[in-house]
Parts: structure tokens; sequence; C-alpha cells
């Protein structure tokens, strides 16, 4: 029981002996210890594990937004490019507009 005392926070001989007293007067008392420091224990690595994990996914959807916008971006770029390239071709003369025989000729 000595990890159980130190885990508790005895830090003098008087501590170590309250904890030696209670534990050793009835078997109850040192399950229920025994059990307390186990669940506090496994809740804390719980509580732990769930702020990691909580960082973890939001980190990972700004990531995916970020992805999302830099694709929507390049997409947007590729469009214009398109729609540039087929308005050069339409635009017999080179003048810039695109007249009704222009057009027609397309």
């Amino acid at each position: 029981f000595t990890l159980f005392r130190i885990m508790s926070g005895s830090a003098d001989d008087q501590d170590f002996e309250a904890v030696d007293v209670l534990t050793s007067t009835s078997t109850t008392v040192r399950f229920g210890f025994v059990f307390f420091m186990v669940a506090s224990s496994w809740t804390l690595l719980s509580i732990l594990t769930a702020v990691v994990n909580e960082n973890m996914l939001t980190l990972k959807g700004l990531q995916d937004f970020e992805l999302k916008l830099f694709k929507a971006e390049e997409d947007r770029a590729q469009h214009a490019k398109q729609l540039k390239d087929l308005f050069l071709l339409v635009d017999l003369n080179g003048d810039g507009f695109i007249e009704d025989h222009e057009m027609q000729h397309f």
C-alpha cells in the first residue's frame, strides 16, 4: 500500500500511520481505498484522453476546412481560365468583345 499512500498525498510519517490504521482495521476500508484510487486514476485518464481527442478532432476539422477552401480556390481559378480560353476562341478578331457574327460562327 506504499504506492496508494503516495498517491493519496501522504507526505509525512503521521499521514502514513493514519492510512495504515484505516486500511489495517478493515478489509472493506482497504478495498474502498483501493477502489477509490483506481476509479480516480481511471477518471483522470479518461478526462485527459477526451480533451486530447477533442483537440485532435478540432484540429482535423480545421485542416479539412482549409483544404476545402484551397481546393475550391484552385477549381475557381481553373474554371476562370477555361472560360477565358473559350472567350478567346470565340473572339475571332481579338477586340475583346464577342459580336453576333462571331457567336454564330462558333
